[in-house]
């Protein structure tokens, strides 16, 4: 919030967790576990599982990546959404115990309010993809170029693509590096502004520009659908006597969170 400005990548790629491989050293996890510090330049940290997903190990990883490599010796701020891996016993254990070494303040984005409320979502998403996708068909022109060049008497050879994974962690610590420049450029600081517009920015009275987010968010196709759909229960809820539908509550609260899961990934 202060600098305005994306931090290091975590990134997590399919692969087999150490701790669960018979030859650790053998695993992807164990090559590139200091991949950060050996050479210059290089800000990212890399994860692995199998499904390349967020599960309690990985978040606990991502955490200590913060609070230890990041920030050491620093009280740092988190907010996280609710997925299952961040309420897990192992990670809340984790999280009071950081919190009680005075290191870590973590607050929870409630269900469905992540696409109102957590602030990389609203500030950074759309951009930082967008650098990523410049630089990936930058080096797909320079790619498919050399393979080419190989064969000369085949222009039209065709070219199988294959992007190995220190280019692709290359390309996102550019993207992140150009999306922080971008941010110092001409003073643009779009994710400070954007912690004033979600109500979130603990030195200011932003409760004008919070309600201006939420009144541009009522506009959308989506938060229409679900107003619509909580006015038309509204009826049955307050017990109105005069509404004949009949609701499967069951089914209908499926509904709910179907819709509430697409909100916040929109």
């Amino acid at each position: 919030m202060l600098t305005s400005e994306i931090d290091a990548p975590f990134l997590v790629y399919d692969g087999t967790k150490m701790k669960d491989a018979k030859y650790p050293e053998r695993t992807l996890a164990y090559k590139y576990k200091n991949w950060r510090g050996s050479a210059s330049g290089r800000t990212a940290h890399m994860a692995f599982q199998k499904k390349h997903w967020f599960d309690v190990d990985i978040t606990i990883e991502c955490l200590d990546f913060v609070l230890d490599v990041l920030y050491p010796g620093k009280k740092v701020g988190i907010s996280m959404d609710h997925a299952p891996a961040h309420m897990a016993a192992e990670v809340i254990e984790y999280i009071e115990r950081r919190t009680d070494e005075g290191r870590l303040v973590m607050g929870f984005i409630d269900g469905g309010l992540t696409s109102i409320l957590q602030v990389c979502d609203l500030a950074a998403n759309k951009q930082l993809k967008a650098i990523i996708k410049k630089l990936y068909h930058q080096w797909r022109a320079e790619y498919v170029r050399a393979e080419r060049a190989k064969t000369p008497d085949e222009p039209l050879r065709r070219v199988k693509l294959k992007m190995n994974i220190e280019k692709m962690t290359e390309i996102t610590e550019a993207a992140v590096k150009e999306f922080n420049r971008l941010e110092r450029k001409d003073n643009r600081r779009s994710i400070a502004k954007t912690f004033k517009s979600a109500g979130q920015d603990p030195w200011d009275h932003c409760e004008e520009a919070f309600k201006e987010h939420l009144d541009a968010l009522e506009k959308l196709p989506m938060y229409k659908m679900m107003e619509a759909r909580i006015e038309a229960r509204t009826g049955v809820v307050l017990g109105d006597a005069s509404d004949p539908v009949e609701i499967d509550d069951e089914a209908d609260d499926e509904r709910e969170r179907d819709g509430a899961t697409v909100a916040a990934t929109t």
